[in-house]
């Protein structure tokens, strides 16, 4: 499997979508993919968590206020994590637009904070593992500036 289909694979994206990226807008692939990611993001990782914080606080905290409080700033902070992430997606979706990025790219891996990419010297985040990136090579990344996301990278004329 050469580069190219590998890194499409990896971003769940088709030929159109890359084509599409190439004129600077979206592809229908990556409309669908965003869409489905802000539902999964909401009702799979937000809502559980939401959830668990309001169990554990009803079942752990003691009668005092500053408990109660301790537990309400994390379900607060958890919950204003979720409405920026899904208010970026939105916005990524509104504008449909990408832009091309091209050079040697630099990998930065923060654990929980994710992964990110620096080329031609903006970093943006990688939304696939950074393992399917050959560091230091040079590659065309399609970054949708909304939200500093990447949706897309093919090699720039190696493969």
């Amino acid at each position: 499997m050469s580069h190219r289909a590998e890194l499409l694979r990896a971003f769940r994206i088709g030929p159109e979508d890359l084509a599409a990226n190439r004129e600077n807008r979206l592809g229908s692939g990556q409309v669908r993919r965003l869409r489905r990611n802000i539902w999964i993001s909401v009702l799979a990782v937000a809502t559980p968590v939401q959830l668990a914080i309001v169990v554990i606080a009803a079942l752990t905290a003691s009668s005092s206020a500053v408990s109660y409080a301790v537990w309400a700033v994390l379900f607060g902070l958890w919950t204003l994590l979720e409405v920026v992430w899904v208010r970026d997606i939105g916005r990524v979706l509104r504008d449909g637009t990408v832009k091309c990025l091209q050079g040697p790219v630099t990998v930065h891996s923060g654990g929980r904070g994710g992964t990110w990419i620096t080329v031609a010297g903006e970093r943006n985040r990688l939304w696939t593992g950074y393992w399917h990136v050959g560091r230091g090579m040079p590659y065309r990344v399609y970054v949708a500036p909304a939200a500093k996301l990447i949706v897309a990278m093919e090699p720039d004329g190696w493969d």
